[in-house]
């Protein structure tokens, strides 16, 4: 089985202010994304056997282990990364963040190494996306081609290179690409900043997300 994983990067110069929208963003929507399924669920095996109470335990335990957000502070980008979000829900998760995000985000997903998927969004919508992937028809999704041009007015972010990346063919070179050319790492977790603690500062740490700053390029 190949990578699963979503992740989103805010491009702003003021990553201070930035920074404190998408605390209050997460903390306005901590309870609504997890601990309200699981309150539903809970009146559904109230009276099932021993066996359902222990797979329930199970499953809010994984919950709480898999919510804990990681946010990194690189430049000028701030990139939020979760195991909750896929490349199924990259689309969902995106306009909800950037209705309350001014600044434009960048998503960015892979699913099992068949589709790789780049999001532009801003204030709500999708403004413009790439989808590729040998996975297209297994999973039903149609491909898309980015827009360069209203990419590069919204991010400001310079396309020349990423004109012709998105023309390669291989996954792994686009991924490997992009994540290069904008000095990105697309998908991150705990485990990956733990051999490098030089290189990071942990500025924060709530029940629901860390917040850390890159302190060397990637």
């Amino acid at each position: 089985m190949g990578q699963n994983y979503a992740s989103f990067h805010i491009i702003t110069e003021n990553t201070k202010e930035t920074l404190k929208q998408v605390e209050q963003y997460f903390s306005n929507n901590t309870s609504s994304n997890g601990e309200n399924k699981c309150l539903e669920n809970l009146s559904e095996i109230f009276d099932g056997s021993v066996n359902d109470k222990l797979n329930y335990l199970s499953y809010m335990l994984n919950l709480i282990e898999y919510s804990c957000k990681l946010i990194l502070i690189n430049n000028n980008f701030i990139s939020i990364y979760d195991e909750a979000f896929t490349l199924k829900n990259i689309e969902t998760e995106g306009i909800n963040l950037s209705k309350y995000i001014e600044k434009p985000i960048i998503g960015t997903g892979n699913f099992d190494d068949e589709v790789l998927s780049i999001i532009l969004f801003q204030k709500g919508e999708i403004i413009t996306k790439y989808i590729t992937g040998e996975g297209l028809e297994k999973y039903q999704l149609k491909q898309s081609f980015m827009d360069l041009e209203s990419f590069k007015k919204v991010t400001n972010l310079s396309v020349e290179k990423l004109d012709e990346l998105l023309k390669e063919k291989d996954i792994y070179d686009i991924e490997d690409g992009f994540s290069e050319l904008y000095n990105l790492a697309l998908d991150l977790t705990y485990d990956d900043l733990a051999p490098f603690e030089n290189k990071y500062k942990k500025l924060k740490e709530t029940n629901s997300y860390s917040v850390f700053e890159l302190l060397v390029t990637l």
